[in-house]
């Protein structure tokens, strides 16, 4: 009687502690004690007894929520827990204790054999009941598109927040990571409300309509060195991560005109700024560089981007937002016109009520939404009462953080302090010659002087110039390359311009991109970044280039347009020796009346496209070495295919992937394993096509399994001699309107 006694007065004390202590580090000694530990789950079990009150409510009230079910086996349950710190307070659940364990899920139109594992470095992921999740899909079989989803405490996001943030970034046109509630069931065991999104992956980007690129995570509590950073791509630990230690190395060590000149070329300023306004308006510094940081580097433009992912809220009691906590946007903000340019951005959302009306408009309609499965979820760390203070009280601070926020525009420049180090910026790799791009004029036509002073900003280049170097032309410029001019480029040598070029040569007197030496292929002839006018190209033969990285660019083709709207017409593309023999990304424009042949692989490969882009009365021929390449490749565009002839290509005429809806008319298909191939969620409009002699004329098919099949609407087609009319998998379709 006396040991049960005193058990029963060790645990009530040990639960007033507990209660009493919370937030004192006298608390954090007792959680650490092992019978503490053994009880702690008691001690919340105990918090949820006002619950009750609930009750009638909740026998009525509606779920809103679909229901995910995991299922693990005993076994893989107790090695997961194994894996986990036995500190509760200051343990660390490091990446090399993030084990996979079989496991099966199930979810609305989906079932299947998944991989899991406990994500989250600190305790507030793993240590109570509802710990956060990490589930990986086969390769075969992604859940709706997505090859890995995380499911996290919805505390942890500060609730409903964590959306009206992401909400926020659209509206401010940043890269948002979509996000959303579920219920998960776990071995039968109903653990209540979860927020879950996709992880970072390849399919992420591709889902998002973004090129190809590199996600760094910061992997420390500094962001001192690119050793700070992991990228999440790169598992093993293998991949360059030369974009962002040459970010750093101009950050960290420029000095501010340097700076001021060099850092639009790799930083996406509209972006960052727009970040920056997010993170003022949550009131929080809960994501910096240096925490919580996701950088996505953009291949096609060469430019860095934060994404915002994990914003939280702030208040004032020690977690409000303070303007130069971080070392990049203190860095930033120290150079006045970039300064000028946040701060006139976040004048025009604060000083509009209505954005803060929308804002909670939006919380309150999401609120309202998820209510009733948020006081039925008996796995979430906070009894009803604490719960609908705590939403109530964050609204408050959306609110309160929102007026706050003229604070940051009442500071003035001098809070703004950085002191670059004495060193002086050394770029290397592909970004070597970097530095080039902050000459003016006159520098840099000292440097080149195959290019001569036209008027003001313009510069040209006339008669046969022979080029042993890159060029690398810098903003501000315009190029104009005059008619008859020959431009003779070394082996693997590229002109890249960040400057709208202007190629008008004539029948009589075509402007020529040759090779120096006659077997060995130059680089790229490049613009870049260069939106403000477009570039115009006619009369004009490429021959013989093959592509190039520079300042982490990626260029697949002879020819290229990254970010740069376009228009060429009249010209020549052959014996291109990399995957294009023209390659346009994120622009507008045309390419008319032009003939491709001899090309290794791809003759013309269009993405992202603009609006209103065409490709007409072309003619794109196969022979020599390429077996392998189409004719058109496009992806992510809705484009406008006609009168074009394409013949002979080992793989298709016109290739339609990934979310393309081009409207094909009136080509000439011959030749070609595939006459047209539909694929990955892209619709196609097919009128009046003449298809001859290809293997297969029309295929359509699923290829990345982020994405559905192909869908086409056919009508006015002739065949003749191909080796089927259609190929189609099971989750696409295709419909003859003559029928």
């Amino acid at each position: 009687m006396y040991v049960l006694g005193a058990g029963a007065l060790a645990l009530i004390l040990v639960l007033v502690a507990f209660y009493w202590l919370k937030g004192s580090p006298y608390r954090n000694l007792i959680m650490q004690n092992s019978f503490a530990q053994h009880i702690r789950h008691t001690y919340y079990s105990l918090k949820k007894l006002p619950d009750l009150v609930f009750a009638p409510y909740l026998i009525f009230a509606k779920s809103n929520l679909p229901v995910y079910r995991l299922d693990i086996s005993p076994e893989d349950v107790m090695m997961l827990n194994s894996y986990l710190p036995e500190d509760p307070i200051f343990g660390r659940l490091e990446e090399e204790n993030k084990i996979f364990a079989n496991a099966f899920f199930t979810a609305p139109n989906y079932s299947g054999e998944v991989e899991v594992k406990y994500r989250g470095l600190n305790v507030n992921h793993w240590s109570s009941l509802k710990k956060s999740l990490r589930i990986k899909f086969p390769d075969d079989h992604f859940f709706e598109g997505m090859s890995f989803i995380n499911f996290v405490s919805p505390r942890d996001r500060s609730y409903i927040a964590s959306l009206l943030n992401m909400y926020r970034a659209e509206k401010l046109g940043l890269t948002d990571l979509k996000m959303y509630f579920t219920r998960l069931n776990i071995n039968g065991y109903d653990t209540g409300v979860y927020m879950v999104f996709e992880h970072w992956s390849p399919e992420w980007l591709a889902k998002k309509n973004l090129p190809e690129g590199k996600i760094f995570r910061n992997s420390t509590d500094v962001a001192e060195s690119v050793d700070d950073y992991k990228n999440i791509f790169d598992e093993a630990g293998d991949i360059e991560k030369e974009e962002l230690k040459n970010f750093l190395e101009l950050v960290n060590k420029a000095d501010d005109q340097t700076l001021k000149k060099l850092l639009p070329y790799v930083l996406d300023l509209d972006k960052f700024y727009a970040w920056n306004v997010l993170n003022i308006l949550a009131g929080s510094n809960h994501q910096t560089e240096a925490q919580n940081a996701v950088i996505y580097f953009n291949s096609a433009t060469g430019k860095l981007e934060i994404i915002p992912w994990d914003t939280n809220i702030g208040d004032q009691n020690g977690n409000a937002y303070q303007d130069n906590i971080s070392l990049l946007v203190n860095r930033v903000m120290s150079i006045p016109e970039f300064r000028e340019r946040r701060d006139a951005l976040l004048q025009s959302y604060i000083k509009d009520p209505k954005n803060l009306e929308d804002d909670l408009a939006f919380y309150d309609e999401l609120y309202e939404a998820l209510r009733a499965d948020f006081l039925k979820d008996s796995y979430k760390y906070k009894n009803n009462f604490q719960f609908l203070n705590e939403v109530k009280t964050i609204r408050e601070m959306v609110s309160d953080n929102f007026y706050r926020t003229k604070g940051i525009l009442d500071k003035d420049q001098g809070h703004y302090v950085f002191v670059p180090t004495k060193e002086k910026p050394v770029f290397s790799g592909s970004f070597e010659s970097f530095s080039e791009l902050e000459h003016g004029v006159y520098e840099f036509l000292a440097r080149n002087p195959q290019f001569h002073f036209i008027n003001g900003e313009t510069i040209g280049v006339s008669g046969s110039q022979v080029f042993r170097r890159n060029v690398l032309v810098p903003a501000g410029f315009k190029v104009k390359v005059a008619s008859g001019s020959e431009l003779f480029l070394g082996p693997g040598v590229s002109i890249l311009s960040y400057s709208p070029v202007e190629m008008l040569g004539t029948p009589s007197r075509p402007i020529a991109i040759r090779r120096l030496y006659g077997s060995e292929a130059w680089g790229t002839f490049a613009v870049v970044n260069a939106r403000d006018e477009k570039s115009v190209v006619s009369h004009m033969v490429a021959d013989g280039g093959s592509g190039a990285k520079i300042n982490g660019i990626i260029f697949t083709g002879m020819i290229a347009f990254h970010d740069s709207d376009a228009e060429v017409s009249n010209s020549v593309f052959r014996n291109a020796r990399n995957d294009d023999g023209l390659n346009i990304k994120l622009a507008a424009g045309f390419v008319k009346n032009s003939s491709f042949s001899e090309n290794l692989v791809d003759d013309l490969d269009v993405d992202f496209a603009g609006e209103n882009f065409e490709i007409t009365d072309n003619t794109f021929i196969a022979s020599g070495d390429n077996i392998g390449g189409d004719g058109i490749d496009i992806s992510y565009s809705d484009v406008y295919i006609a009168r074009n002839t394409i013949d002979g290509h080992g793989d298709k005429c016109v290739s339609v992937g990934e979310k393309s809806s081009p409207l094909i008319e009136n080509n000439i298909l011959a030749r070609c394993a595939i006459g047209i191939a539909v694929k990955d969620s892209s619709q196609a409009t097919i009128i009046d096509n003449t298809f001859s002699e290809n293997g297969v004329a029309i295929s359509l098919y699923q290829k990345k399994s982020e994405f559905g099949g192909g869908y086409a609407q056919v009508s006015g087609a002739i065949f003749m001699r191909n080796g089927k009319k259609v190929e189609i998998d099971s989750l696409s379709e295709i419909k003859f309107l003559d029928n």
